[in-house]
């Protein structure tokens, strides 16, 4: 619960940021959204370890977003917000390079 917690703290303080750069990464360059509201998802273990949004919270992440599906319900720059509904848990947001179509 308070995994949850924080991954959504640090992804609402992450928003002001994602505006500032209007779809950009934070070296500058553009990047292009390669997922769309409603793609079924799942989180890359290699890029979500050391990341920024792992180190703000407890590094331990649930099994269950490396191995079920999960819904992308919004996009914001470079974050997309997920819902994973196989438990019952709060929408988190991730770094669009930290997720990859699943299956």
């Amino acid at each position: 619960m308070i995994f949850e917690s924080v991954m959504m703290a640090a992804g609402a303080a992450h928003h002001s940021l994602v505006r500032s750069t209007h779809k950009r990464n934070l070296s500058g360059h553009s990047k292009t959204m390669p997922i769309k509201r409603g793609d079924m998802v799942k989180a890359v273990k290699e890029k979500l370890e050391n990341s920024l949004e792992a180190k703000a919270s407890d590094v331990r992440f649930p099994p269950y977003i490396y191995e079920t599906p999960g819904e992308v319900v919004d996009l914001s720059g470079d974050y997309a917000l997920i819902k994973w509904g196989i438990v019952p848990t709060p929408n988190i947001w991730l770094r669009v390079d930290q997720v990859e179509p699943f299956g």
